[in-house]
């Protein structure tokens, strides 16, 4: 399957998430907890769905890493797909991760209660409440460093771009070493919170750079 053709199957999974999670009703996917005036209130879950949706956006994120991708230098005019290929990737990724992650309080408060249910509700909190969430906020921030990481490594575009027709490559004579890579996550996290002076600040349109293509010599093509 050819890139191009390829992001119609990453469409697909999106539009099946969305319209999955509509239709169900029940929007709980992971864990969520707040204390308020004293109250305590705990909701955790997931579903079947989710967890299949979730398998597929894997399985397609990592037919991605392996597709051909045809060379091209035509560069990236326009600085707003670059916005929403970020938007689209940050969704991609947590959709998975939510469903994977929420099923982790649901089993461990089946073992406590001995009562399976995909998705709790409770308002008395038990000593492993406060695990649960650091492991999951742990695992977040590594898998969405992964998830970014790993395109750039293999030199393939990420579900967001390759949806939105364009990748990151380096600049001839370059390399993607891991600090590189690494720093270019970063920096793009900094792009994106600053993005109305972003696209004005060292901005090269005929080679398709902003700011941070210029630090970690990287520049936006089209597929």
């Amino acid at each position: 399957m050819g890139v191009r053709l390829f992001r119609w199957s990453l469409v697909a999974v999106i539009l099946g998430f969305w319209i999955t999670m509509f239709h169900s009703g029940d929007r709980t996917i992971g864990v969520s907890s707040e204390l308020s005036n004293g109250n305590y209130r705990l909701v955790a879950g997931t579903r079947p769905q989710y967890l299949t949706l979730a398998l597929l956006v894997v399985i397609a994120y990592v037919a991605l890493m392996k597709v051909t991708i045809p060379p091209s230098t035509r560069p990236v005019q326009g600085v707003v797909r670059r916005l929403l290929a970020f938007l689209l990737d940050f969704m991609l990724a947590l959709m998975p991760m939510g469903s994977v992650l929420g099923l982790i309080p649901v089993l461990v408060e089946w073992k406590r209660t001995g009562r399976f249910a995909w998705v709790f509700e409770r308002n008395m909190p038990t000593p492993s409440d406060d695990l649960i969430a650091n492991i999951g906020v742990s695992m977040c921030f590594i898998l969405l460093f992964l998830y970014f990481l790993v395109p750039l490594i293999r030199r393939r575009p990420s579900p967001g771009t390759c949806i939105l027709g364009y990748q990151i490559i380096v600049d001839p004579g370059q390399s993607f070493t891991l600090g590189k890579a690494a720093a270019r996550i970063f920096l793009g996290c900094i792009a994106v919170g600053f993005w109305p002076v972003t696209p004005f600040i060292g901005r090269e349109r005929q080679v398709g750079k902003i700011w941070i293509d210029r630090v970690c010599s990287t520049r936006a093509v089209e597929l």
